[in-house]
């Protein structure tokens, strides 16, 4: 059964557990469950692996990202995508990251030195702004549980 462009029960029941762990102490919402699953549906629709779109996906919901971040980790595998990156390969990078509690712009700032981003970010300095940039708007995004105010916040209430 088509749940929602392309997920399949199992897999949107997966997201749901996912947010069923953090509606416990009321750090999720609808959106952030909605996020998760747009997410993942468009990392399917880009060729990624659907068991990988959804582990990166619920992992991410599960460590407390807001729908925000769920969108940047999604338009960050596209980025690095269209540069030539297999996407199940970047998914499971940047699920290990998400794991480590590891902020967005940390893992905007990893994927630029290893050249994910394009040629020109292959950790010669990057001449300002960045695709997540274009998408997102300026600046630091937080990510996992990070406590450090010089790293952003952002993630489900760590701010």
């Amino acid at each position: 059964m088509n749940m929602w462009r392309g997920l399949e029960e199992g897999e949107l029941d997966q997201l749901r557990t996912r947010a069923r762990e953090r509606l416990r102490d009321g750090s999720c919402d609808l959106t952030d469950l909605s996020a998760a699953a747009e997410t993942a549906t468009e990392l399917k629709e880009m060729g990624v692996g659907s068991e990988r779109a959804m582990n990166l996906c619920g992992e991410a919901l599960r460590q407390g990202y807001s729908a925000e971040d769920m969108r940047g980790l999604g338009h960050m595998v596209m980025a690095a995508h269209r540069n030539g990156e297999p996407g199940d390969a970047v998914c499971d990078q940047l699920q290990d990251r998400v794991r480590a509690h590891e902020g967005l712009g940390d893992m905007q700032q990893h994927m630029m030195q290893n050249g994910w981003m394009g040629p020109e970010s292959g950790g010669h300095g990057y001449g300002g702004g960045s695709p997540v940039d274009d998408v997102m708007g300026g600046g630091h995004h937080g990510g996992g549980n990070q406590d450090d105010g010089d790293k952003g916040g952002g993630m489900g209430g760590h701010d």
